[in-house]
């Protein structure tokens, strides 16, 4: 009790950092957390497995597991997370009364220093066919895709028609030639199981790709639009157009579903 009372006893004040949460929340949660203690009362993040794909966490010292994790490239990518910016961190596992967290717990090297397997790819998978596809086709179009999403979508939202349909225009130019390069590089023996029988079956599943990136410049332009209100918000708050930038900045990118 005595402890507890101490005036300078820093207590714990989490937030969730999930996949449930909204970028704008997540992005608030992060901000608080990095903020020095006199700005920012919350020192915990409450997190799923996203924390790993680029998210800055400032200071982040110690990572605390529920469980032990499937495997070791797991653990590093959880783990690691912890003092990269100090370079010293304490990772402390929970260990369930499970099989898998048993035996790691009496043989916790096979955790930390065991050995990371290559990941692996069926190359007949018709879907990382179909992307590769879609891939050379805009590698061929000349001029090609541009590298900022400003160069088909005005700042307020609107499109500009011309340079989509000059985009498009060009990649489908190419069509019949990525269709024949596809056709070359991989050959019947890994298309056709893929079902692609035939060069001209490569060439007809380029068909789509028009409507698919009018689509996809169609869902941004809304994303675009729909931010004014929190750019204007932002603005007054002094707070700076950050969210236009980083809607300007966008890389299109096109995948197969």
């Amino acid at each position: 009790m005595r402890r507890i009372l101490k005036p300078n006893l820093l207590p714990l004040v989490a937030c969730e950092h999930t996949a449930q949460i909204i970028s704008q929340q997540r992005i608030d949660f992060e901000t608080a957390f990095k903020a020095p203690t006199q700005q920012s009362p919350v020192n915990v993040l409450a997190c799923s497995p996203t924390l790993e794909m680029g998210i800055d966490v400032g200071g982040l010292d110690a990572v605390i597991m529920r469980n032990i994790p499937p495997r070791p490239d797991n653990y590093a990518q959880r783990g690691g997370r912890a003092g990269r910016g100090s370079r010293v961190g304490v990772v402390l596992g929970y260990a369930r009364s499970t099989l898998h967290d048993g035996y790691f717990y009496d043989k916790p090297a096979e955790m930390i220093a065991g050995e990371v397997p290559a990941p692996g790819i069926g190359l007949g998978n018709r879907k990382v066919i179909l992307s590769h596809l879609h891939a050379i086709a805009f590698g061929l179009a000349d001029p090609g895709l541009a590298g900022r999403m400003a160069e088909y979508i005005e700042f307020q939202g609107q499109q500009k028609t011309a340079a989509i349909d000059a985009l498009i225009h060009n990649v489908m130019t190419q069509a019949d030639r990525a269709a024949a390069l596809a056709w070359e590089a991989w050959g019947p023996t890994l298309l056709q199981p893929a079902g692609f029988p035939d060069q001209a079956a490569l060439r007809a599943a380029l068909n789509p790709l028009p409507d698919r990136i009018r689509d996809l410049f169609q869902r941004v332009s809304r994303q675009i639009s729909e931010l004014e209100t929190t750019i204007a918000t932002w603005t007054a708050l002094g707070k700076g157009d950050r969210h236009a930038v980083s809607a300007m900045n966008l890389k299109p990118t096109f995948r197969t579903p």
